[in-house]
């Protein structure tokens, strides 16, 4: 599903997550508040569904990155755009 629907943000959420030269866990070592703000799509791919509006039929997030639960209980926005997206 993931690639069938493909969309660069969601890459882009798992490089600043994860995928930079730094040696370790973190990436870029972003604060929650500052990942949250760059979902435009805040939906895994397993959680879209055809029903939904817009922004949450879009893979934003690959089903790879488990850190988007630690993010949206620390920032309490569930499957909702931080207004800082917008």
């Amino acid at each position: 599903m993931e690639f069938k629907k493909f969309d660069g943000n969601a890459q882009g959420f798992r490089i600043l997550c994860s995928l930079q030269v730094l040696q370790d866990i973190y990436g870029l070592n972003l604060t929650a508040a500052t990942l949250s703000s760059y979902l435009k799509y805040p939906s895994l791919s397993k959680e879209v569904t055809d029903g939904d509006e817009f922004y949450l039929n879009k893979i934003g997030i690959f089903r790879s990155e488990e850190k988007i639960d630690k993010i949206r209980s620390i920032t309490e926005l569930k499957r909702v755009r931080n207004p800082l997206a917008f």
